[in-house]
């Protein structure tokens, strides 16, 4: 006789945006990160650890810890940041370590993303 396959737990990045897309020096910027558990049982304890943001945006922590997170459902955490110079930037997940629990064990997973935002100088 077959043993049923284990249920999985996988909770990775799937959206992550930094609006409005145009902002001036000074501007407040609203960064928002999207993770989704795409497996078969529920998690706790969902940990994101500090995303990296570029140089010309300041003010940005951008950390949650111990957020539960249902099987087939997704999580959206926001962040406010301030733009502090002109050219582009790049708000990014990359390497970024995320950590849950799953069935009394704890998992982690690796996300990659990117986003950019474009910040003009005040004439």
């Amino acid at each position: 006789m077959l043993e049923p396959k284990p249920r999985t737990a996988t909770v990775i990045p799937t959206n992550l945006s930094i609006s409005p897309a145009l902002a001036h020096v000074g501007d407040t910027l609203r960064i928002a990160l999207t993770v989704a558990n795409v497996g078969e049982v529920p998690v706790s304890d969902l940990t994101l650890a500090p995303v990296l943001m570029p140089s010309n945006i300041a003010g940005c922590v951008f950390k949650f810890e111990g957020v539960p997170l249902a099987a087939g459902r997704s999580y959206t955490y926001t962040a406010s940041a301030t733009a502090v110079q002109g050219g582009i930037g790049v708000g990014q997940v990359t390497g970024n370590m995320i950590t849950y629990r799953a069935g009394g064990k704890m998992m982690r997973s690796l996300g990659d993303m990117a986003t950019n935002v474009q910040i003009a100088n005040r004439i």
